[in-house]
């Protein structure tokens, strides 16, 4: 495996752990108080999620910059949540 790749698969996984590390700190002290609404840490994993978008974009615009290598790695870690969000979105719409 090519070292910036690997260092890219390592800074997405860095970006995924930061996102759960405040997602559970925030839930650990707001709690969930209102049964019938989504809780304060469901919009940290939101905002994760769209941040994560973002950063997808700007790495595909960005493909054919020198750090293309890494560019990937990264992008090979957004996948996964991003196709788990898109599979919510449309099962949350079908139903």
């Amino acid at each position: 495996m090519n070292p910036n790749f690997r260092k890219g698969l390592y800074i997405g996984l860095i970006f995924y752990l930061f996102g759960a590390t405040v997602t559970m700190v925030v839930h650990h002290v707001s709690g969930w108080e209102y049964m019938h609404a989504p809780p304060p840490s469901a919009f940290v994993v939101l905002i994760v999620l769209l941040l994560a978008l973002v950063r997808s974009v700007w790495l595909v615009t960005n493909l054919d910059s020198r750090h293309a290598t890494r560019h990937k790695g990264e992008l090979a870690v957004h996948g996964l949540p991003m196709l788990g969000f898109i599979i919510l979105v449309i099962s949350l719409i079908m139903s």
